[in-house]
């Protein structure tokens, strides 16, 4: 729940959700059919996926992680047993 919360709280994410609730409303009020509301829905969501996506793989290409890493490395060495 927590992930969908931090999606919404970026810019790309209150967009798409924008789209979402005015093409909601458009469907109630009979702008829209249902299978329009489907597509156009269809598409919102490939737009910000793939919006996600192109930006992640910028930041892999800059070298520098979309986002910090959960978990931390730990370096242990192991000695080989003396014969």
């Amino acid at each position: 729940m927590l992930a969908i919360l931090r999606s919404i709280a970026s810019a790309e994410g209150t967009f798409a959700l924008a789209l979402l609730v005015a093409v909601t409303v458009l469907t109630a009020l009979g702008h829209f059919s249902a299978p329009e509301w489907k597509e156009f829905s269809l598409y919102v969501f490939a737009v910000y996926t793939g919006g996600k996506t192109v930006t992640g793989a910028a930041s892999a290409i800059a070298g520098r992680p979309a986002a910090k890493p959960a978990v931390t490395e730990q370096v242990v060495t192991v000695e080989a047993p003396k014969l």
